[in-house]
C-alpha cells in the first residue's frame, strides 16, 4: 500500500511563488518486500506550471528513487542501496569498476538496540530491526519499533503493550519467545517445521529414501508464510520452486484459503466442527487428485518439482496435518502452543493422517505395498464420494 506527503517546496528558480508538492512512496514486493520506490511530483492545482511540465511526453528514467533493502536470517534490514551504480575511476578516465550506492548500514545488538559507531544512513528509509517500520519520534533512531500488534522498545527488548495471543510460561511483555537470534516474532500457525518433520517422518517409516521435496512442499510451498517467519524457523523459498499457487495462503479472511488451513475465515458464521470437515474434504479432494499423478509418473517419490501432483499432494497433507492441529477455529481463537508445540497426542494423530493420506495416494495409484492386515487409515472428513472411492481402491 502506497503512502502520499503533502508538502511545500522550494520555490523554483527566479520565482518567488510558493509551490506544493506530492511525495508518494511505493513498497517493492517479490515474495516480500524488497524495498521502496519514492517519487515527489508538483502538486497541479497548487503549483504554477506544474500541470504542462517541460518533461510531458517524454520518457525519463530517475535513478536513486528506489531503495533495496539487504536483509539477514532474521529480515532485519542491514543495509539499504539504490539502483544507481556509482563508478570508482581507474585514476585515467576509465572506470575500474562499480560500486554499490549505499545508503544506510547498520548492525544491532540482538534485541535490535543499534550499535555505537557501527551504523551510517543518508537517507530516511523507515524500515529497520526485524524488517518493521521504525518510529524514530518516540525515543530516538532506532530505539521504538512498530507493527500491527505491538510498539516495541530495543532497548529493552520487551514490547510495550500485552501479547494478544501469550505463551504459556513467557511473559506477556516478552519478544521473539526472548530468543532474538533464532526468532523474529511467534506465528499464528502450525509451526512450518512441524509439517516438514511430521511429512518427512512418515515418509522415512514406510521406507521411503527422497523425502525432502514431498516434505517441503506440505510445509513451506502450501503454508506461503512471511519472510520472518521463514527466518524464525531456519528454512526458506527454494530457487527453481513456483510458489505463486498459494501465495494468497494466508488471508485469512477468505473461506477458500481458510480451508487450506481447516479453519474458519475471519467473522465466517459456521461452526468449528463444519470448518473442520470442509478443511479434510478439501485435503482429501487433493489427496485423490495427487494419486492420478503419482500413478502416471510411476509412485509418489517420482512425482517431479513443480509437477501438479506434488503441490496437490503437499496441500492435502498440510490441511490434513492443519485439522489435528487447528480444529477448524478461525485465527482470532486458534491455539500458538499447540501450534508451535503440540502435545505428544498431538504428534500422534498427525503422524497418524499423515501416513494414512500417504498410504490412500499409493493405494490409488495402485501401489498396495504398505497394505497390510490389521491396517488402520484414517478418513476422517473425507465425503461420501471420497469415501466410496478409496475403499473401492483398497478393496481391489
Amino acid at each position: 500500500m502506497a503512502t502520499y506527503d503533502h508538502k511545500q517546496v522550494a520555490p523554483a528558480s527566479g520565482t518567488t511563488a510558493a509551490q506544493w508538492a506530492i511525495s508518494a512512496e511505493y513498497p517493492i514486493y517479490g515474495s516480500s518486500r524488497l524495498g521502496v520506490y519514492t517519487q515527489t511530483i508538483l502538486d497541479p492545482h497548487q503549483s504554477a506550471g506544474a500541470d504542462n511540465p517541460s518533461w510531458l511526453g517524454s520518457y525519463k528514467r530517475m535513478m536513486r528513487l528506489k531503495n533495496y533493502e539487504l536483509s539477514d536470517h532474521l529480515g532485519n534490514v542491514m543495509a539499504v542501496i539504490s539502483d544507481w551504480k556509482v563508478g570508482v575511476s581507474d585514476g585515467s578516465g576509465n572506470f575500474k569498476y562499480y560500486a554499490n550506492d549505499v545508503w544506510s548500514a547498520t548492525d544491532y545488538y540482538p534485541f535490535g538496540s543499534l550499535m555505537p559507531g557501527r551504523s551510517y544512513t543518508s537517507t530516511g528509509y523507515r524500515f529497520g530491526f526485524n524488517g518493521q517500520e521504525k518510529d524514530d519520534e518516540v525515543q530516538g533512531a532506532g530505539n521504538t519499533m512498530t507493527a500491527q500488534f505491538w510498539e516495541y522498545d530495543s532497548r529493552l527488548g520487551r514490547r510495550w503493550n500485552k501479547d494478544p495471543k501469550p505463551i504459556i510460561g513467557i511473559s506477556e511483555y516478552a519478544a521473539f519467545t526472548n530468543d532474538p537470534i533464532l526468532n523474529s516474532d511467534v506465528n499464528g500457525d502450525f509451526s512450518i517445521n512441524n509439517h516438514y518433520n511430521f511429512t518427512s517422518a512418515a515418509l522415512k517409516k514406510l521406507g521411503y529414501k527422497e523425502v525432502d521435496l514431498i516434505a517441503h512442499y506440505a510445509s513451506v510451498y502450501s503454508d506461503h508464510p512471511a519472510k520472518w517467519i521463514m527466518a524464525a524457523e531456519r528454512t526458506s523459498y527454494r530457487n527453481g520452486i513456483d510458489y505463486s499457487k498459494t501465495v494468497n495462503s494466508q488471508n485469512t479472511a477468505s473461506k477458500e484459503y481458510s480451508s487450506w488451513h481447516s479453519m474458519k475465515a475471519d467473522g465466517e458464521n459456521i461452526s468449528d466442527a463444519q470448518a473442520l470437515e470442509r478443511g479434510q474434504e478439501f485435503a482429501w479432494g487433493k489427496i485423490i487428485s495427487a494419486s492420478e499423478k503419482a500413478k502416471e509418473a510411476g509412485g509418489i517419490d517420482k512425482l517431479g518439482k513443480n509437477s501438479e501432483g506434488i503441490q496437490e499432494l503437499g496441500q492435502g497433507i498440510h490441511a490434513l496435518q492443519d485439522a489435528v492441529a487447528h480444529g477448524g477455529v478461525d485465527m482470532k481463537h486458534h491455539s500458538t502452543p499447540n501450534d508451535m508445540y503440540p502435545s505428544d497426542e498431538e504428534n500422534k494423530q498427525a503422524d497418524y493422517v499423515t501416513t494414512s493420506a500417504i498410504i490412500v495416494t499409493e493405494v490409488l495409484g495402485g501401489n498396495y505395498s504398505h497394505v497390510k492386515d490389521g491396517l488402520k487409515i484414517d478418513l476422517s472428513g473425507a465425503s461420501k464420494g471420497q469415501m466410496d472411492k478409496i475403499k473401492g481402491a483398497f478393496q481391489n
